[in-house]
């Protein structure tokens, strides 16, 4: 009897164990399938004829490039609150008075001055907030899951169709400065590349007057197509001081004159981009999900109008994956075969001086392109697996088709085209959201685990991984 009590008991005891185990394999350690498939140029992103706007022109793929160039300027760290216009104070209230706050001023005057030129954006980041998660879906519009977290550490090179591999493909000269971590993430992919160790947290500036040392040359010279620099200054500067420290006032006003030096040098036919990859908490960590790691700041200017309307008073919240098939077709590229992003529409506009409905038209004709990928990408992916959910699919499916084909009468019909344009343009908006939506559930939120078990897990594993990052020096 005894025997048979401690056999049970060590049934149980077993039973427990592998319980546990398939609840935190099921219910933590989320994974997503990476697709191989690219886009390409002979191979638009589904049926019917591409926008009016690329036929005929040469060297056009889905849509004609808006664009000849991007300067794309990533300042690991940038919160959005560091570069928000601080407007004038209310009367008899104190002003606040944070050293982070104000410095970026440059983007304030340009949107004051140009305000059809520029546009700031809150971009949402989808967590974990780790910079190489958070380049991944910054070159790819996907995913990455929390199980991605542990590769921050050792970086292996993107698989999934993205950014740099189109820019390559398309033969873009693409010149790269900064982070190193770029390096492993896409190998042999630039013309030229300047490369800085980024594993030193407590060094704030050797990143940064590396990049500063080729930046400019490197723009006078006209030898390249796109170039990214991603300066580490900011971020050191949190992990080290927080953002409340002196220095962090001192590393922003260096990204002001920055981008002032850039402003002047741009030309017409190109487009910059400051982004942050992430945000931080008070004390200057990241890789969780609260508020201050997930929201970023996102900057838009251009030299010749670009904007049908003046900046709202408070910054629209766009998720940060929005920026992948914007960038793609305003380069003229084809989008990346995994994006789950949304166009940015008004980026689609063409300026100040356009007529309301050509301008309707041709955010649906980006819309309608984002679209196709995005369907084209969900009809793949979940025949190699099982991971969505076949009702909401099926739905979003349905919703799409019923978009795509008001979309298509809406180009053979233009006498009620006017009047039909903007439910086309909410449907096609809907699709892409439901879809984003669809995918987050999947890939990103926890369902099995009791709640605070997955709140102490997650702060846990992401907190330690930013911590150990520190002690050894990433960022």
């Amino acid at each position: 009897m005894q025997k048979a009590s401690v056999l049970l008991f060590l049934a149980w005891v077993c039973f427990l164990f592998y319980a546990g185990i398939a609840l935190f394999t099921s219910g933590f350690l989320l994974t997503r399938l990476e697709l191989t498939n690219h886009s390409s140029c002979q191979e638009p992103p589904g049926p019917g004829s591409l926008p009016w706007g690329s036929q005929g022109k040469p060297g056009a793929c889905w849509m004609a490039s808006r664009f000849s160039r991007v300067v794309l300027v990533l300042i690991d760290a940038l919160r959005f609150d560091f570069a928000q216009p601080q407007h004038s104070h209310v009367p008899r209230e104190p002003p606040v008075s944070l050293p982070f706050l104000g410095k970026l001023s440059s983007l304030q005057r340009i949107l004051e001055i140009q305000p059809h030129h520029a546009r700031l954006y809150r971009s949402q980041v989808d967590p974990p907030t780790t910079t190489m998660q958070r380049l991944k879906a910054l070159t790819t519009g996907s995913l990455p899951t929390f199980i991605d977290a542990g590769s921050n550490f050792a970086s292996h090179a993107i698989v999934e169709d993205n950014l740099i591999k189109q820019l390559t493909s398309a033969g873009r000269r693409v010149v790269f400065m900064g982070d190193d971590t770029w390096k492993d993430l896409f190998p042999g992919a630039f013309s030229k590349a300047f490369f800085f160790p980024s594993f030193n947290v407590r060094d704030l500036d050797t990143v940064d007057n590396g990049i500063l040392e080729h930046l400019y040359p490197t723009m006078d010279s006209g030898e390249w197509d796109v170039l990214i620099a991603h300066f580490l200054g900011v971020d050191h500067c949190g992990h080290k001081h927080g953002p409340h420290h002196p220095e962090m006032a001192k590393k922003l006003s260096q990204m002001d004159q920055v981008i002032q030096g850039l402003v002047e040098r741009l030309e017409n036919d190109t487009l910059l981009v400051v982004a942050g990859d992430h945000g931080m908490t008070t004390n200057g960590d990241h890789g969780g999900d609260s508020e201050l790691e997930v929201s970023a700041a996102l900057f838009l200017y251009s030299p010749t109008a670009v904007f049908p309307s003046t900046p709202p008073e408070e910054p629209e919240v766009i998720p940060q994956v929005s920026l992948v098939p914007t960038l793609a077709l305003l380069l003229g590229l084809p989008i990346p075969f995994g994006n789950i992003g949304e166009v940015m529409a008004e980026l689609f506009s063409g300026g100040e001086d356009s007529q309301p409905h050509s301008s309707a038209l041709a955010q649906a004709s980006a819309l309608h392109l984002n679209a196709q990928q995005v369907s084209r990408f969900l009809h793949t992916y979940s025949a190699a697996t099982q991971d969505l959910q076949a009702k909401e699919l099926h739905q979003l499916q349905n919703l799409f088709s019923k978009a795509s084909a008001d979309y298509q009468w809406l180009l053979q019909s233009p006498k009620g085209a006017e009047a039909t344009l903007p439910t086309v343009i909410a449907e096609l908006q809907q699709f892409l959201r439901g879809a984003r939506a669809m995918c987050i559930e999947s890939w990103a939120r926890f369902s099995l685990a009791p709640p605070l078990l997955k709140l102490t897990w997650i702060m846990w594993s992401l907190k330690s991984t930013d911590t150990c990052r520190r002690s050894s020096g990433a960022g």
